[in-house]
């Protein structure tokens, strides 16, 4: 089992201070026939490359032509995105990440979320653990509520970041997960 935090509230604790209370909440780590993934090279840009459920209970869904023509075109030096194996550790992030958070440029307009996580990768025949930075949209044909995560049922990857170290500071932004989180 995962323990996991959600955002309740937060306490003023003095200037420009904030403490988040946290509601703990046991969830079960995704099943693994949640996770549909499709290495079939196909010209259909729209085909579903990958599915997945998040913790949060929402789809979250990776398109062939987002895959193909952003994460690996605009990314040439990161050959290691193509090989199955680096890239099925990768989208695993969006079903068992340690932490989902508010974009840095979370707004109305931009309902966007970051999973992170960490991965071993295989780059030259060598292992090594790297941290992933996964950017998921809300998109819907309805309006969301972006104040109500419970309305962000669909999100779309649409970019994915592979680095050594992660050195966001998440402290102003909300968090609406985090993996075994005492």
């Amino acid at each position: 089992m995962t323990d996991c935090m959600k955002e309740e509230d937060a306490k003023d604790i003095g200037e420009n201070i904030s403490i988040v209370t946290p509601e703990i909440i046991i969830s079960s780590p995704s099943k693994i026939e949640d996770v549909k993934i499709n290495f079939t090279k196909s010209s259909m840009n729209n085909q579903l490359k990958f599915e997945t459920k998040s913790p949060l209970g929402h789809r979250v869904v990776l398109k062939e032509s987002t895959w193909t023509q952003h994460v690996i075109k605009d990314h040439p030096d990161r050959f290691f995105y193509e090989i199955e194996s680096n890239f099925s550790q990768i989208v695993g992030v969006l079903s068992e990440p340690t932490i989902i958070a508010d974009d840095k440029d979370f707004s109305p307009e931009n309902v966007r979320l970051n999973y992170l996580g960490n991965v071993l990768i295989n780059n030259n025949g060598k292992l090594t653990l790297k941290d992933v930075k996964i950017v998921t949209e809300v998109t819907t044909d309805f309006k969301v509520d972006f104040k109500n995560p419970s309305t962000w049922t669909y999100q779309e990857m649409v970019t994915c970041i592979v680095q050594t170290k992660n050195k966001e500071d998440f402290s102003d932004r909300r968090l609406h997960y985090v993996r075994n989180y005492v």
